[in-house]
């Protein structure tokens, strides 16, 4: 026969334990993290990355054909529409709230006072420091791995725009 206090025995021991009792991290110890990681600085050069990454993916479209004057000209102007669209809505000041939160909803306060206590160090100082630089390098890997992929993804595109133009229902005459 169980105990009747068991239930409660193990609230109490729940209540007790110290995650129970772990505070969100604040939005001010988030925002402090922040400036030490240089996330503003970083977010810039990420999309400046982003923006490459779209210049690469539209000459991948291209296939290396040569296009014609006119052709090149609306991809260059669908390109800078993009970037364009992308350094107006992607910016730090318009993404910080939503990442603030994020943050306040991931992390307990005591370990983001270690997150700062480790970006206030100097190895956290170099790696805030270096992510720009690493995160070209790992952008640059990316590229160079999917422009292998290419070949074989517009392979199953060609395949499934078959399978879809021969699913298609006949179009029935009027």
């Amino acid at each position: 026969m169980r105990p009747r206090f068991a239930p409660l025995l193990v609230a109490a021991a729940v209540a007790a334990s110290p995650a129970a009792h772990a505070a969100p991290a604040s939005a001010a110890s988030v925002e402090t993290l922040f400036q030490l990681m240089h996330t503003r600085e970083n977010m810039d050069v990420a999309l400046d990355a982003m923006r490459d990454s779209l210049r690469h993916s539209f000459a991948q479209l291209n296939q290396g054909r040569t296009l014609a004057p006119a052709q090149q000209a609306a991809v260059d102007r669908s390109l800078a529409r993009t970037t364009e669209l992308m350094r107006q809505e992607l910016t730090w000041d318009k993404l910080e709230p939503e990442f603030v939160q994020a943050y306040v909803q991931t992390f307990q306060q005591d370990e983001m006072d270690a997150l700062i206590a480790f970006y206030r160090s100097p190895a956290g100082q170099a790696f805030a420091t270096r992510m720009p630089e690493l995160t070209q390098k790992t952008m640059q890997l990316t590229r160079a791995h999917m422009a292998a992929l290419m070949p074989q993804i517009q392979q199953i595109a060609r395949e499934t725009r078959a399978q879809l133009q021969a699913a298609e229902p006949a179009a029935s005459a009027p």
